[in-house]
This record gives C-alpha cells, sequence and structure tokens, in this order.
C-alpha cells in the first residue's frame, strides 16, 4: 500500500476497532455541513465537502504536532429551510440540535473533555450557536462537577487568511467557494456558467443591515442560486488558498490542547 493510500490515524471514518480503541483522543471535531444548491457553476456537495477537507486536514495536521484529534464524518445535512429549490436537504432546528447533543453527550461519556464543532453552512450558525447554550446549561466552568462536563465550541471551517485573497466577497456560491471547488474537486466546477450572479433586494432598507436578524428567502436572496462576481476565480488563487483552511483548523485544535484540563478549563 502506497503512502498516500494508507488509513489516516484521527479519522474516525479510516480507522478500526482496535485502533480507535487505543488512540484515546483529547478531543473530538465534528464538521457540519450541507447538500445545497450552489447556482449553474457549483454542485450541492460545496459545503460538506469544504469542512471535511478542512477538518480532516486540520486534524491530520495537528495528530501530527503531537494532539491526540479525532475527526468525525461530516455532517452533509443542515437547515435550509430557507431554499426554494428541490433538494436543499434540511431537517427542523429542534432535531438539529438534539442530533449535537446526542453526538457531544457520547464523546463526553467517551472520556472527550475538548470537543469543536467546525461549522461549513451559514444557515447552520444560529443553531449551533443556540446548542452551546444549551450545553453550557448542563454545567460551566467553576462549577461544581464541571471536570466532568466537556467543553465545546465552535468556529468557522473557512480561514480568516482564506479573505484576504478574495476580491468578490460573497456569501453563497461567490468567488471565495468558487476557488475552494477549484481547489478540491476542479472537474466539478462548470467554469463556461462562471458569472457575475445578481443578489436580491429587499423593498425594506433596514433588512439589509446588520442590527436586523431575518431568516431569507434564499431563492430571491440570490435568484440564480448564487451570488457574487466568479470570473476572476483561477487556478493560482485556488493553490495558494488550498492549505489555509486545514492550517486553520490545525490551528484552533493545538490551541485547545494546549491548556491542561481542569475544572475552570479554558480560564487559568
Amino acid at each position: 500500500m502506497s503512502d498516500e493510500a494508507k488509513p489516516r490515524m484521527g479519522i474516525l471514518d479510516e480507522m478500526t476497532l482496535p485502533e480507535v480503541e487505543a488512540f484515546e483522543p483529547e478531543i473530538v471535531v465534528i464538521p457540519l455541513g450541507s447538500t445545497e444548491p450552489h447556482g449553474p457553476h457549483l454542485p450541492y456537495c460545496c459545503d460538506a465537502l469544504a469542512v471535511q477537507t478542512n477538518a480532516e486536514g486540520g486534524t491530520v495536521l495537528a495528530n501530527e504536532r503531537g494532539v491526540r484529534a479525532l475527526c468525525y464524518p461530516t455532517l452533509p445535512v443542515g437547515l435550509n429551510v430557507n431554499f426554494g429549490w428541490p433538494f436543499a436537504l434540511s431537517m427542523r432546528v429542534p432535531t438539529y440540535m438534539a442530533m449535537l447533543m446526542d453526538l457531544c453527550e457520547q464523546a463526553e461519556a467517551a472520556g472527550v473533555r475538548r470537543i469543536l464543532l467546525v461549522n461549513g453552512h451559514g444557515g447552520n450558525t444560529s443553531a449551533v450557536h443556540a446548542f452551546l447554550r444549551n450545553w453550557a446549561h448542563r454545567g460551566i466552568a467553576g462549577a461544581p462537577g464541571a471536570e466532568d462536563h466537556a467543553f465545546a465550541c465552535a468556529v468557522s471551517s473557512g480561514s480568516p487568511k482564506a479573505r484576504e485573497l478574495i476580491t468578490y466577497p460573497s456569501n453563497h456560491a461567490g468567488e471565495g467557494e468558487t476557488l475552494r471547488m477549484m481547489a478540491m474537486r476542479p472537474e466539478l466546477v462548470r467554469m463556461d456558467k462562471l458569472d457575475n450572479f445578481p443578489f436580491g433586494k429587499p423593498a425594506i432598507d433596514i433588512l439589509e443591515g446588520p442590527h436586523v436578524h431575518w431568516v431569507r428567502p434564499w431563492h430571491l436572496h440570490v435568484p440564480r442560486g448564487a451570488g457574487g462576481e466568479t470570473r476572476h476565480a483561477t487556478r493560482e488563487k485556488a493553490e495558494q488558498l488550498a492549505p489555509l483552511g486545514p492550517e486553520w483548523i490545525a490551528d484552533v485544535i493545538c490551541d485547545l490542547c494546549a491548556v491542561p484540563w481542569s475544572d475552570k478549563y479554558p480560564y487559568e
């Protein structure tokens, strides 16, 4: 078996039972994706594939630095209740939060005390944050019994450094996601369909500002399934962007594991 084909320790999908039993992870990484339309130029798998690539790559890098991180399989279904297009796979918010609770409680019961949720879909964000509030309700740092409760936090899959490479930012299927797909699976990018995709505009101006929160009907927000300029996405940019996501997640994993566990974690 070639080096490229060897199973990666820390990637749960690729490990055997004896390997998992001997691994004793100090942190569990849970990638949260989505399966949804991304316009005429990108496939439905964009979010799930990007978060899987970054979370698994980051886990491998962190383990090479001496951490024992265990990456779960990517959850490919998220929250897409506001899509008017076919097969934007979704579940109810309470179902989603209950699923996260089950997975995290299982990791905690196995002795893991650090849990990192890596989110690759904007529609999941509010529910993930609400879940973390619910998780903290079970017991917070410094409270009696806190040493028995795992610490959980969430991070966006996308590297902050990667944003510096993006000339035309977009919140859906724009240059950034096009570059990521070009880096991961270039054969899935329909290069002849790249365009400057229009955004819909609400008739109420204040809804466009940062101070009012609401759920946009996505088929009206991005009428063609994508928003923003994508025609300037290049292979060169994609190659620069590719390593940044895994490196970002590896840094987060290593930082979380660098602080010894205590009943006050993550405080001194």
